[in-house]
């Protein structure tokens, strides 16, 4: 996998604790990143190689809309660019794999 921007991942730091912190589903739809107005696609993963990564970001619903107001709000000529929403598991273990 190729190193983003120059810059390696910063060490690791212990993390105490994340273990006791409720993970509580949200259940809202996923909306293509390319479908959000003045938000752009850059699946990374994708073209990185990754077993498993999708060929367009996705991310909540919720996550769209303020998106969307982000980019609303940008001055002229200025945008956003997405690298990562929803990610299957399968590039999540890639992702921990190479980090390791």
């Amino acid at each position: 996998m190729p190193v983003s921007a120059g810059r390696p991942i910063p060490p690791l730091q212990p993390s105490h604790g994340w273990r006791e912190v409720p993970i509580e589903p949200v259940d809202e739809p996923l909306v293509p990143v390319d479908e959000i107005p003045g938000v752009h696609d850059r699946p990374q993963y994708r073209a990185w190689g990754l077993p498993g990564a999708l060929d367009r970001s996705w991310v909540r619903d919720g996550v769209a809309r303020r998106l969307e107001r982000a980019a609303a709000a940008l001055p002229d000529g200025l945008a956003l660019a997405v690298w990562d929403g929803y990610r299957p598991l399968q590039v999540q273990a890639a992702l921990f794999d190479a980090y390791l």
